[in-house]
């Protein structure tokens, strides 16, 4: 879990830094980079634990299972990383303070 958590906000942190530094807007590469990072690490854990705590080999598993899982980990990832950040900039826009539009949204 700390691997796949670590990896997520190490992945998000750092894509709002360079964004910042670098005058780029935030919400394209963040979600791109961070729902990269989260399906990948959250894949390499779940073969992990399937070979800790299995019982036998795991059969194929259908494409359309990855797919959902990845549509629900990069909405996941909407909704956690990106959304918040849109709301405060319209909370700010709106004329309230920054601080408090954070934590509103």
């Amino acid at each position: 879990m700390y691997f796949v958590y670590g990896s997520t906000y190490l992945t998000a942190n750092t894509t709002e830094t360079v964004c910042r530094k670098y005058d780029i807007p935030i919400a394209t590469p963040k979600f791109v980079l961070v729902s990269a990072v989260n399906i990948a690490t959250t894949i390499v854990k779940d073969k992990y634990l399937a070979k800790v705590f299995g019982n036998s080999s795991p059969g194929a598993i259908p494409w359309i299972t990855y797919s959902l899982w990845c549509t629900r980990d990069a909405l996941t990832i909407l909704a956690a990383f990106v959304i918040p950040n849109i709301m405060a900039k319209m909370a700010t826009d709106l004329g309230y303070n920054r601080k408090r539009s954070e934590v509103i949204a």
